[in-house]
């Protein structure tokens, strides 16, 4: 890539990842260029010059953190619906950007994410409405390896979430038409077309790029076999619509002399064929892939009406810098990656092959090859992201991409097309695009399903990153043996990197951020433990899949040999269907009297005194011992984890009476270093003789932020104050991890949100 395109990225990346290394002395970066020559000068100049935009970008544009006065308080606001409204099963939400508050109009709009709770009006994008809500700052989870929330929020401009109050007051002023509401009305028009499709969702994507209708197990079955792209309205879709209105233009500007005397019909085919494309793109919301095809196609158009020469790489170094000033967050999307990698691999590949005689059989080689080069290439970026590659991806996108790109996007236009004119016309195309889906979805669910259809890769430090990418350009760009051999083995690393590694005796105890729930992770040197799977709930929202999953796969975790499910309330084991899918289980233990025990004949229930060893650590059941009419909570799998660096209890929703049981069988076998406060700090727990006999250096709070619940309560988190005992909240530090060395009392801590300091955590109050 030409040193512009790549100085200015990295400006942008230096910004946004390393917020705390920016600084105004940053203009001696200009020092060692004008030292080195004109080349590097270049590069450093652009580099200081993407780190200036953001910094103004963010300066200028983007919304401030929500004022302290208004935090958890009921406002009265006016605004507009600024996004197309994704109904749930309890709520609507929507984005809302603010023009007035308390009647009080603002300079620039404020973009809030907002959920209307059963809503009795019908909600548009594009309706202003006056309502009271209550907001507080944007927060999510914050875990290695799952959706970080709150970088998406930062991305779109959100400063604050909330949700809707006292609905009977909220007023609609008035509507206006946006493109949003476009895009809103030709997805409902084609829902009702064909109402009963199971592939309605995909055919709504690939027509509006509203993505909201694919079911969760489509984008399994589409990340599995690398065909996840096809639902993106990328330069594909853009460029088969480009050249469908070119070819219309060109025949209809043609047929008349008199028009071909004013200008040459090839010039009517470009100018038509761009204003289509720009249609397209406008009804998928300008994402990032179809704002770089958009901008690449203007380009191109540009130089074919000026009779200049266009070169394939400064059109994509073109688009790049275009996409970056008008939005440099752009960095912070996947699809921004996968986009401009995925096409310079495939220009990379084509200019290879530059000289070559173009055949039928060349051609079919040169699809097969991009196929192969962009699996091999996207792998670091894959493993990176997503943790996996998918191995079937060339041989499903040879057989996805031009029956997608070639009949079921055409037959889905037509459609959406006719739609208000003539519907029945309109469903003849609709629900033929859809049984050429259901063809396809045949093959790829049929080849989601072989077991070798994916490869989980942990989570590869920048060193392995940087080796690999080295290795893939000597694999695939290079021609002599030697070369590709060494590429080969500079490549191996990526499949051999381990994140975690424990000595005998070592144990590392993960407290994932789940909200309102508990998921915690424990490794020894070979074993892995997942005590409790965190919830769900009734909007299809599983923190087993949505959390605990992608951090397994972060990790490297191929199989869980024990699983402990405390008891059985939603919040302790809502992730638990899920996980069981992903993951083979060794062993599953479950509290006494659990449904689980009928469900699965594999299960036993927890029993104190039982214990194991793993790698020279010691897990040891302490309660329940005679569960007997105890209430549910009191009957929760009280687990203790030791070895040479400390201790680790997990008491999970014990309350006072399980507690008593505890303190009269044991003395200084209930002491721990670290302590999961017992059922979330509720005021019915943590009584004072259970922290006088577990005496614990620290207590780890696992609760969701701003819960409704008020957890942890006051009362107990005075309890602890007055024991000594530092307390830490996983709502406000993410992920807390402890590694237990050999030595006794030496452990280390790491708190998630300071070790991972970005810039969208420190844009908020937490």
């Amino acid at each position: 890539m030409p040193l512009t395109g790549l100085g200015f990225l990295l400006g942008i990346m230096w910004a946004i990842y390393l917020p705390d290394y920016v600084w105004p002395g940053s203009v001696l970066l200009l020092v060692p260029g004008i030292w080195l020559g004109l080349r590097w000068l270049r590069l450093l100049v652009f580099i200081f010059a993407g780190l200036m935009w953001v910094m103004a970008y963010l300066q200028w544009f983007h919304p401030v953190a929500l004022p302290a006065v208004m935090d958890g308080q009921t406002i009265t606001v006016s605004g507009e619906i600024a996004s197309i409204p994704e109904a749930g099963a309890q709520s609507v939400r929507f984005d809302f950007d603010i023009s007035q508050i308390q009647g009080i109009p603002l300079e620039w709009h404020q973009r809030i994410r907002l959920s209307w709770y059963y809503p009795k009006h019908k909600l548009r994008s594009g309706q202003f409405w006056k309502i009271d809500i209550k907001l507080k700052p944007a927060h999510g989870f914050a875990n290695p390896g799952g959706f970080d929330y709150e970088r998406w929020l930062f991305s779109r401009g959100i400063a604050a979430t909330g949700y809707v109050r006292n609905t009977g007051s909220a007023r609609l002023l008035h509507s206006r038409v946006s493109l949003d509401l476009v895009r809103q009305i030709l997805t409902e028009k084609i829902r009702m077309i064909i109402p009963q499709s199971e592939f309605g969702g995909l055919l709504i994507a690939l027509v509006t790029g509203n993505r909201q209708f694919i079911e969760p197990y489509q984008w399994d079955v589409l990340s599995r076999t690398g065909t996840i792209h096809l639902m993106a309205i990328s330069g594909l879709h853009v460029g088969l619509v480009y050249g469908l209105f070119f070819w219309l233009g060109r025949v209809t500007w043609q047929s008349s002399a008199r028009l071909c005397v004013i200008r040459p019909a090839q010039d009517a085919g470009i100018i038509l064929g761009l204003l289509a494309a720009l249609i397209y793109a406008a009804l998928a919301g300008f994402s990032v892939p179809t704002l770089r095809a958009l901008i690449m196609l203007a380009v191109v158009v540009f130089a074919l009406l000026t009779r200049r020469l266009a070169a394939p790489f400064d059109v994509l170094q073109s688009a790049l810098l275009l996409v970056l000033v008008l939005d440099p967050l752009a960095v912070l999307s996947a699809g921004f990656w996968l986009s401009f990698l995925a096409v310079g691999l495939i220009l990379l590949t084509l200019a290879k092959d530059q000289r070559a005689t173009v055949t039928r059989a060349s051609r079919i080689y040169r699809l097969v090859k991009i196929q192969w080069f962009l699996m091999i290439g996207m792998m670091p970026l894959g493993s990176l992201l997503f943790n996996q590659i998918s191995l079937l991806a060339p041989v499903m996108n040879l057989v996805a991409v031009p029956l997608v790109g070639l009949l079921v996007v055409p037959l889905s236009l037509i459609g959406a097309a006719l739609a208000f004119l003539q519907p029945q016309v309109a469903a003849f195309f609709l629900h033929s695009a859809n049984r050429l889906m259901e063809w396809l979805w045949w093959l790829l669910e049929m080849a989601s399903r072989h077991e070798y259809a994916v490869m989980y890769l942990p989570h590869p430090p920048v060193w392995v990153l940087l080796l690999v990418s080295l290795g893939i350009v000597l694999l695939l760009f290079q021609r002599s043996v030697s070369h590709r051999i060494t590429g080969i083995l500079m490549i191996t690393p990526l499949f051999a990197v381990t994140p975690v590694s424990l000595k005998a005796g070592e144990f590392q105890v993960d407290f994932l951020d789940v909200g309102q729930g508990l998921s915690v992770v424990v490794r020894t040197a070979t074993r892995t433990l997942l005590y409790d799977t965190g919830f769900s709930n009734d909007d299809s929202f599983d923190i087993g899949q949505s959390v605990v999953i992608p951090y397994l796969r972060h990790q490297g975790v191929k199989q869980l040999d024990h699983v402990v499910l405390s008891h059985d309330d939603r919040d302790h084991v809502g992730g638990y269907q899920s996980i069981s899918n992903d993951f083979s289980i060794e062993r599953l233990t479950v509290m006494p009297g659990s449904r689980y025990l009928a469900d699965s004949g594999e299960a036993s229930a927890c029993q104190s005194g039982d214990f194991w060893q793993w790698d020279g650590v010691e897990f040891r059941f302490l309660h329940p011992d005679t569960p007997g009419a105890m209430k549910e909570n009191d009957r929760s799998c009280v687990l203790r984890i030791s070895g040479p660096g400390g201790s680790v209890l997990l008491a999970g929703d014990i309350e006072e009476t399980a507690e008593r049981m505890l303190t009269s069988r044991f003395r200084e076998g209930l002491r721990a270093d670290i302590l999961l406060a017992p059922h979330h700090g509720s005021a019915t727990s943590s009584s004072v003789a259970f922290i006088d006999r577990v005496r614990p250096r620290e207590v780890v709070y696992s609760v969701g932020y701003r819960n409704r619940f008020g957890f942890p309560r006051a009362v107990v988190t005075e309890r602890y104050r007055a024991h000594g005992a530092q307390q830490l909240n996983t709502a406000h530090s993410g992920m807390l991890r402890y590694h237990f060395r050999l030595q006794p009392g030496d452990y280390r801590r790491e708190i998630y949100r300071q070790e991972q300091r970005k810039i969208w955590y420190q844009a908020t109050e937490h």
